[in-house]
């Protein structure tokens, strides 16, 4: 994370997606300790985006699930958002509103 807004840099965005685009294609889903581990952040995050209703995730049988495919969709969005709303500088960083929420 940029430590001057404690928000993902766009390079960094990338960097998440191709961490989970490195999970083999048979995985459909993994809990909030694995994803945490995928995409370099605290449980406690990943829970609290959930809550927050930012991050994808499926309850089936009491146990919430993060399925990839949804969480790859997710991070291309992210992207997608801050390359179109956000001025970058020359170290591909800048002030994300939407990664702000996050």
């Amino acid at each position: 994370m940029s430590t001057s807004t404690n928000t993902p840099t766009i390079r960094e965005h990338e960097q998440l997606r191709q961490r989970i685009d490195a999970v083999p294609v048979d995985t459909l889903a993994v809990d909030a300790v694995d994803l945490a581990k995928l995409l370099a952040v605290s449980e406690s995050t990943i829970r609290r985006w959930t809550a927050s209703g930012t991050m994808p995730s499926v309850l089936i049988g009491g146990v919430r699930i993060y399925p990839l495919a949804e969480i790859r969709t997710w991070l291309s969005k992210l992207v997608s958002q801050q390359c179109t709303a956000t001025p970058v500088n020359a170290n591909g960083h800048g002030n994300n509103p939407v990664a702000a929420t996050l």
